[in-house]
């Protein structure tokens, strides 16, 4: 659970909750840029969970104060966990100086419970694969009909790689319209049955491909 309580909103800090998983506890953040950095934790095929506020650590500064620092995130992946502080790139440079030793003590605490300290940056987080979560997260649990679908892969499978809009082209008939085609492309690839490189924003020169499809 976290351990600082998110403020209400108020002009800078823009709060509110996402799902992470369905049935498992939302996550809260405090402003757009953590907002999105939620949105990409989401959106990883590798991310097991992601908790806001999830630890405060005491220390004491240069001059013997007694200090306290509690990080934005923990997010947990597959194979590595990592205490996340999300900024404002310009925000991080203007604040440096006091920043850095705060997250020196981050660091060495994370490592000492094996975990990774890194700091997000806008630069690192509004990126295409952002982009592409906020459009394909809305349709990951869309009902594809089953005949669309094997229509969809086979054709990926016999042709891939093969663009969006080339697949398009290859399926569209009187029977399947190219409306339909693309609101089941979507969901597929928001599940990963389709792949593409999701680290360049969708659009039709996208390249598809399949593992595994039927022929």
């Amino acid at each position: 659970m976290p351990t600082r309580t998110i403020p209400a909103s108020h002009r800078s800090h823009i709060t509110g909750r996402q799902p992470f998983i369905s049935g498992v506890r939302s996550i809260g953040h405090e402003s757009a840029l953590e907002r999105d950095f939620v949105t990409l934790c989401r959106f990883d095929p590798d991310g097991l969970g992601i908790e806001e506020q999830p630890v405060t650590i005491n220390w004491t500064d240069a001059d013997g104060r007694q200090r306290r620092y509690t990080p934005d995130f923990r997010v947990v992946r597959r194979n590595s966990t990592e205490i996340v502080e999300v900024k404002y790139r310009k925000d991080l440079w203007a604040k440096w100086s006091a920043y850095k030793p705060i997250y020196l003590v981050a660091r060495d605490w994370a490592s000492r419970q094996g975990m990774r300290f890194r700091i997000a940056t806008d630069r690192r987080i509004r990126v295409p694969m952002l982009v592409n979560a906020k459009r394909l997260l809305p349709r990951l649990h869309d009902p594809v009909a089953a005949e669309t679908e094997r229509r969809i892969l086979g054709a990926i499978a016999r042709l891939q790689p093969i663009s969006l809009s080339n697949l398009v082209e290859e399926l569209i008939d009187p029977e399947l319209r190219a409306e339909v085609i693309l609101s089941a492309v979507w969901p597929l690839l928001a599940r990963r049955t389709i792949i593409a490189d999701l680290d360049v924003e969708i659009s039709g020169t996208s390249m598809l491909s399949v593992v595994g499809a039927l022929r």
